[in-house]
Order: C-alpha cells, then structure tokens, then sequence
C-alpha cells in the first residue's frame, strides 16, 4: 500500500448530508445536523468544547416530515473541532420509526457524504 493507511469504516449505517438545525437542550447557539443515519448524527455546534465523549445530551429535532419536534437522548460518539457525532441510544419506538423514515426518504434525494 506504499505508507498509505487503510482506515477501516466503522459505522454500521449509511449516512447522508442534512442541513437541519436543532437544538441542544441547555446550551445556548447554533446547533445544526450536518449529517444523518438511522444510528447517529453529526452535528455542528458552538457548544463543542463544552461536551465530552460519553456524555449524554438532550436533543430537540424537527424533522422534516413530522408535524412536532421529537426529543431524543443520544450518546456523544466523538468531538472534533466545532462538531459533534451522536450515538443514538434507548430511542422510543415512535422516534426510531419517524428518525427511519425521515432517512429513507431523504437517502434517494441527499447525496451521501465522502
């Protein structure tokens, strides 16, 4: 492989670009979905520096095909710079379905991110 690292991808869902903005219980800012997958997040936040990997947070998504906004309770996965990755964990079974058929309809329409 001549040096070249090989790095193995790790995340068991597809994901695709979003640009949604949502809001993170708490913390003042701007917060908004840079990408999704039925399993977890990637969200852009002034807050990055103030959470940590493992920390839970509150979260206040208005997808775009639902009438109200959905809370959920996701894991930190990582922090990077101005950006946060979201595990999400114990959803209800109304959250996932409406998280699931958000993603499915948007996986045809929302390029997936290189």
């Amino acid at each position: 492989m001549g040096g070249e690292l090989v790095r193995k991808e790790r995340r068991r869902h597809a994901r695709i670009d979003f640009n949604l903005p949502i809001e993170i219980v708490g913390y003042e800012g701007s917060h908004v979905i840079k990408n999704f997958s039925p399993g977890g997040l990637l969200v852009q936040t002034q807050a990055a520096s103030d959470l940590r990997t493992g920390d839970e947070i509150d979260l206040m998504i208005k997808l775009p095909l639902e009438k109200s906004a959905i809370q959920v309770r996701p894991r930190i996965a990582h922090v990077t710079g101005n950006a946060i990755g979201v595990e999400f964990v114990n959803l209800i079974p109304q959250h996932a379905m409406a998280l699931e058929h958000c993603f499915h309809i948007f996986k045809h329409t929302i390029p997936q991110p290189k």
